[in-house]
């Protein structure tokens, strides 16, 4: 099966599988849901970069390592809440019941 189609039965029916409107709005409001937590992130991210550029100590060496770390954890807390608000956007499920790929993966 190559994107959906078939090829023709014995009658010569056509076995396209084409999503419904219903599925078709679904998957658009995951895409817009997981830009919206992309940007977000990014958003978030850059914020981090500003704020820690002002606190960055003006002697070179006093507090790197520990300035360090600090970026470290919120990159890390970041990116715990992004892959946190997509795993809550839930899977797709066709009409029939039928999982999609993607929610097929472990």
């Amino acid at each position: 099966m190559t994107d959906g189609v078939l090829p023709p039965g014995p009658m010569g029916e056509d076995h396209t599988v084409r999503p419904s409107t219903a599925d078709a709005a679904h998957a658009d409001s995951r895409t817009v849901r997981r830009l919206q937590i992309a940007d977000d992130l990014l958003d978030r991210l850059e914020a981090l970069v500003d704020r820690h550029r002002a606190l960055a100590p003006h002697e070179p060496g006093l507090h790197d390592a520990l300035h360090a770390e600090l970026v470290a954890a919120e990159v890390a807390h970041e990116l715990a809440v992004a892959r946190s608000a997509l795993r809550a956007i839930p899977e797709y499920v066709s009409r029939a019941g039928a999982e999609s790929p993607a929610a097929a993966r472990p």
